[in-house]
């Protein structure tokens, strides 16, 4: 779950590798639907928060290594 949360966040939030291959591989896999389904379609309130938490750790993950950059 935190994969595709950090997933997402990568590539559907801040459209980073847009001419990657990963982009199509995680285009064409309903990644989204998957996540959303995990997440809503369960009456676990412990479950849900634990994705909240991990919605919320992925995506300060990402926009902080967005932020910061890579220098080579």
């Amino acid at each position: 779950m935190l994969c595709f949360a950090l997933l997402s966040t990568w590539f559907a939030e801040l459209s980073i590798g847009e001419d990657d291959k990963e982009l199509i591989y995680f285009c064409l896999y309903p990644y989204s639907e998957v996540y959303d389904t995990l997440l809503l379609n369960t009456n676990n309130n412990d479950y849900k928060n634990l994705n909240l938490q991990m919605l919320q750790v992925a995506e300060d993950t990402i926009y902080k290594l967005h932020k910061y950059g890579f220098k080579s």
